[in-house]
């Protein structure tokens, strides 16, 4: 167990992804404490609430049956609300509600925008916090992407590396036929 401000500032730490894949942290911000909007989300399986951030994004059920990521403020606006995602199957939240809370804020971002897995525990002594079940999680996404995070492999949608500058790796060929009568 670990939490987001345990985490390497700098990144390289691994978390648990959806369907048990293993995910990379690329940093973990620590933002000072301030008045955010938080929404208190409970599914059937939760015996304490799950808290999130509105602005923060979440995994859930999409109306044709595959994920959808969207902002719990998004979700919240939904008429019906989406089932939330836990890594393997879909809970729908039995209640809900937002409260303004003055709260340290950790921005984490992870490798190729991956969905992770997280859990909120009752605030009790370590020793005695019960242990993480798979249908308590809530999968999340961390904060997006900046245009440094994203790194394109020589190889990668056919692109390759010349000096400093992406190009084709191989020079597309035109056709040679006529394109008109006329020509």
């Amino acid at each position: 167990r670990i939490t987001a401000a345990q985490l390497n500032t700098t990144g390289g730490d691994i978390v648990l992804g959806a369907e048990g894949n293993e995910v990379t942290v690329l940093r973990a911000q620590r933002h000072s404490p301030s008045k955010c909007q938080v929404a208190f989300m409970q599914t059937q399986c939760h015996s304490y609430p799950f808290q999130i951030t509105v602005s923060h994004r979440i995994v859930v059920e999409a109306s044709d049956g595959h994920l959808e990521t969207m902002t719990v403020e998004k979700w919240f606006l939904r008429d019906p609300k989406p089932r939330i995602y836990d890594g393997r199957q879909f809970h729908e939240v039995v209640r809900v509600w937002i409260d303004e809370l003055a709260t340290e804020i950790v921005e984490v971002t992870f490798a190729e925008d991956a969905d992770v897995l997280a859990w909120v525990l009752p605030k009790r002594a370590c020793s005695s916090r019960p242990p993480l079940r798979a249908d308590v999680a809530v999968a999340c996404r961390g904060a997006r992407l900046r245009p440094r995070d994203i790194r394109v492999s020589e190889g990668d949608l056919g692109l390759g590396i010349d000096r400093t500058f992406l190009c084709a790796r191989h020079k597309p060929e035109f056709s040679k036929k006529q394109r008109s009568l006329s020509a």
